[in-house]
C-alpha cells in the first residue's frame, strides 16, 4: 500500500517519511536510508527531507554520511537554519570545537549570516558548553550588526539577566536604548519595559523611581512615573495586585493583561492619547456601564466603591463636592482627554464623548 502511495504522490514528504519508518520497524536501516535518499531525488530541495535524512544517519551512528548529508544542504540550501542545525550535530557528534568551525563559516555566509544564527551559537555555549563569557562575547559580537533587531535585543538581555551579570546587563539596556542605535519607538518602548521590570527585580528602589522617570519622559503619551498606577504595577507580583478590581478599574489598569512594568504596552498611533482602551473587562465603555445605569442617571456602584447607598435617584447637586464625586469626575476627564466643563468641547458630537459629558451632566 505504501509503494502505491509513493507511486500516486511522489511529492508528498510525509509519504515517503513514513516508508522510511515502516522499514526501520522491520529492521531495514538500509531500506529505510535507502526510501529517504530517493525521496530526495525527487524532492531535492525539500529542507525537511535533508534533515530528516541526516538525523536517520546520526542515529544509526552513521556520523560521515551525515555530515556529508548537512554539507550538501549548506552548498544547495544555504540558510541560517542549516548553518545552527550543523554546528549542533557538529557539538554533538565531532566536539565544540567543530562546532565554533561551523559558526565561523556560517558567519562569512551572506545567506546564513543573521541573528538567529548568533543567537543560537551563544546559546550552544552558555547552555550546552557552559561558557558564558565565551557566550556573551559572541552576542555582544552580533549586537554590532542586529542592535535594531528586536528579538536578538531581548534574547541577549535574557541571556545577560540569568548570569546574574547586573552591571552588564545595566550596560547593555544603556547602549540598546541610545539614541543613535536606531531602534523604532515601539521596539525600544519594549526595551524599556523590560528594563524596568529588571529594576524590580534586581535593583533599589531609587533606581526602580529614575528609571520609570526615564521611560515616561520617553513616552509622555503612555506613561506616568507619578501617578499610583504605577505604584500598582511596582508592588504587584504575576497576578498578585496591591488594590483591589474597583481600584484597578479606576486607575485604568487592565489586571488580565498588563505586563508587570505597564499596563499599555504600545505606543499610540500619531494623533490619539493613550486611555483605558477599547476592548477588554476594564475599557473605558466596561467602565461607565459599571458605574452607570443605561440610561446614564443613577449610580450603581458608589455603595460598593465607598461604602454608602446612593439611594434611588442619582446624586444631588448638593452632594457634588463630595470627595469621591469629584474623584470620579476627575478620572473620566483624564481618560478622555477631552474639556469636559460647562459640556462643551471641540468633539462633543462623537459618541464617545456624548456619553461621558451626559454621564457627568446627570452626576453634577
Amino acid at each position: 500500500m505504501i509503494v502505491q502511495a509513493l507511486s500516486y504522490l511522489p511529492l508528498y514528504g510525509e509519504v515517503w517519511y513514513q516508508a522510511a519508518n515502516w522499514y526501520a520497524e522491520i529492521g531495514g536501516v538500509q531500506g529505510e536510508i535507502s526510501t529517504l535518499n530517493k525521496a530526495l531525488t525527487v524532492n531535492s530541495d525539500s529542507l525537511l527531507l535533508h534533515l530528516a535524512l541526516a538525523e536517520k544517519h546520526e542515529l544509526a551512528g552513521n556520523v560521515a554520511p551525515a555530515k556529508e548529508v548537512y554539507e550538501n544542504v549548506c552548498k544547495n540550501l544555504p540558510g541560517p537554519l542549516v548553518y545552527m542545525h550543523y554546528m549542533r550535530f557538529s557539538r554533538r557528534c565531532e566536539g565544540m570545537q567543530e562546532a565554533r568551525n561551523i559558526f565561523k563559516r556560517a558567519r562569512n555566509e551572506p545567506a546564513a549570516c543573521s541573528w538567529e544564527l548568533y543567537a543560537d551559537a551563544a546559546l550552544l555555549e552558555y547552555v550546552t558548553n557552559k561558557q558564558p563569557v565565551v557566550a556573551r562575547n559572541i552576542f555582544d559580537r552580533g549586537l554590532k550588526t542586529f542592535g535594531t533587531e528586536l528579538q536578538y535585543v531581548l534574547k541577549y538581555l535574557d541571556f545577560l539577566t540569568s548570569t546574574n551579570d547586573d552591571n552588564n546587563t545595566r550596560v547593555v539596556f544603556e547602549k540598546v536604548l541610545s539614541d543613535e542605535n536606531g531602534l523604532s519607538q515601539q521596539h525600544a518602548l519594549q526595551v524599556w519595559n523590560k528594563f524596568v521590570e529588571f529594576e524590580y527585580s534586581r535593583g533599589n528602589l531609587a533606581g526602580m523611581h529614575m528609571v520609570e522617570k526615564r521611560r515616561a519622559l520617553a513616552y509622555p503619551d503612555v506613561f506616568t512615573s507619578s501617578g499610583l498606577a504605577q505604584v500598582a504595577r511596582r508592588f504587584r507580583f504575576e497576578h498578585l495586585w496591591p488594590c483591589t478590581d474597583a481600584e484597578l478599574v479606576l486607575l485604568g489598569v487592565d489586571r488580565d493583561t498588563a505586563p508587570a512594568s505597564s499596563s499599555l504596552g504600545s505606543v499610540p498611533e500619531a494623533g490619539k492619547k493613550s486611555g483605558g482602551g477599547e476592548k477588554g473587562p476594564y475599557s473605558q465603555k466596561a467602565l461607565y456601564e459599571s458605574l452607570f445605569d443605561g440610561k446614564c442617571n443613577r449610580v450603581l456602584t458608589f455603595e460598593n466603591m465607598w461604602g454608602r447607598d446612593a439611594g434611588a435617584g442619582r446624586v444631588e447637586k448638593n452632594e457634588r463636592d463630595r470627595p469621591e464625586v469629584l474623584h470620579l469626575l476627575h478620572i473620566m476627564n483624564n481618560m478622555l482627554h477631552v474639556k469636559c466643563r460647562h459640556n462643551m468641547c471641540n468633539d462633543r458630537d462623537r459618541p464617545e464623548v456624548l456619553h461621558p459629558l451626559h454621564i457627568i451632566h446627570n452626576v453634577v
